[in-house]
């Protein structure tokens, strides 16, 4: 590489050095969120002159995303989108190998990852690593999600302090920053997870009244019926029942009678349990669009119906993270020199056959066609000796295999 696009990278990457390290980032307080907390942080990021998104994001990321529906169903989504085949295509949809190389690296399976979060949380700014070159291929070190308190998407600026003013920004989308920021998602969405958090809230706060419940009625209470008014023998009765354990027994004195209180509450399990099926269930419908493919399904064609449901969710997300490769990630690389002019991204949607499918469609092929031997060595790496004679015999004797080179 020339001294002279040396010197130029370096600057570059200097400029993108350390920027979140600019920030003062500070400890979170872990506190349990309630509807009203809710509502009172959405006020907040809905406030034109100074939108705040502090309140939210913390309940984003303390409560609703790490609810284990909330993780599954994401985790499943991102998974179905991401590991979808795709090429890099000219103006005219043809291939273009070397360009695909640029991004075969670990970095851009991060910015899909970090591009995706945007849909659940409405915004996202990532800061691309240091440009390195390995075997020759241009890349990026990295991929760092800006903290979320830190940046203002709606004035396009970064806050060095969680809360300030949008006037104090610094903007982002325009001057130095340009080189090593790339935003994902909508500047004005607050994600999707804002429709959830209710559901979430109601549902963690039902485990918790649950496990207050069993806490004070699960178990039954044991009680000491103590006749005589010896103050020795009572505290000596309250000590053996304080230390009763499983498999334990105690000796008492004369006059001690030992029973239980059993609870005599309603039924906990329909007021809790259903609370909290009902919540999952409202989750997974705006989350996934359906249900049945994270709760039991009554039968297959149901359960199929529901999926197809999920599929047309991961397909609006692929289209989106598409959009965002072409439109914002690709004009960022070229910022930056990489040899991506006139690529676009597109998704591999080409039909593949299931084993079986394949298996059908290949004897149907030898049947009719003269099919070069190359495809299958190269396909099932298995190493072709020669063609079948008529007798069954390959060209050396011994058994060969039925197709033609």
């Amino acid at each position: 590489m020339p001294r002279k696009q040396n010197d130029s990278l370096a600057r570059k990457m200097k400029s993108a050095a350390s920027l979140i390290q600019q920030l003062r980032i500070q400890s979170e307080n872990l506190t349990r969120a309630d509807i009203e907390g809710w509502r009172r942080a959405h006020q907040q990021a809905l406030n034109v002159d100074n939108p705040q998104r502090t309140g939210l994001y913390r309940i984003y990321d303390y409560t609703i995303d790490i609810d284990n529906v909330v993780a599954g169903i994401v985790m499943r989504t991102k998974f179905g989108v991401m590991s979808r085949p795709f090429r890099i295509v000219d103006a005219a949809g043809e291939t273009m190998e070397e360009a695909a190389r640029v991004f075969a690296g670990e970095w851009f399976r991060q910015y899909m990852n970090l591009a995706l979060d945007a849909y659940y949380y409405g915004h996202c700014l990532i800061e691309t690593g240091d440009i390195v070159s390995v075997d020759g291929i241009m890349g990026f070190s990295g991929m760092k999600l800006i903290p979320r308190r830190h940046v203002c998407p709606e004035y396009g600026v970064l806050l060095k302090d969680a809360g300030d003013d949008p006037s104090r920004g610094i903007p982002f989308r325009e001057g130095p920053y340009q080189r090593s920021l790339v935003e994902a998602g909508d500047a004005y969405s607050l994600g999707a997870y804002l429709k959830i958090a209710p559901s979430v809230i109601g549902k963690k706060n039902a485990q918790i009244f649950w496990d207050n419940f069993a806490e004070r009625f699960g178990i039954p209470i044991l009680y000491a019926k103590v006749d005589s008014r010896d103050k020795d023998e009572r505290a000596k009765a309250a000590n053996m029942l304080r230390n009763l354990g499983s498999n334990a027994w105690a000796l008492f004195g004369t006059g001690v009678t030992i029973d239980k209180v059993e609870t005599s509450t309603g039924d906990a399990f329909e007021v809790f349990d259903r609370r909290i099926a009902r919540a999952d269930e409202q989750i997974s419908i705006a989350l996934a669009g359906q249900t049945m493919s994270f709760t039991d399904g009554s039968s297959l064609s149901q359960a199929q119906v529901h999926e197809r449901g999920f599929k047309e969710v991961k397909d609006k997300l692929a289209e989106d993270l598409a959009a965002n490769i072409n439109n914002r990630l690709i004009p960022h690389m070229l910022l930056n020199g990489f040899p991506v002019q006139g690529c676009r991204f597109v998704w591999d949607d080409a039909y593949r056959y299931s084993p079986e499918e394949m298996l059908r469609v290949e004897s149907l092929l030898l049947q009719h066609y003269r099919i070069r031997k190359d495809y299958f060595v190269n396909k099932y790496h298995i190493d072709i000796e020669g063609d079948k004679s008529p007798l069954g015999m390959a060209d050396d004797g011994r058994e060969g295999l039925d197709f033609f080179a």
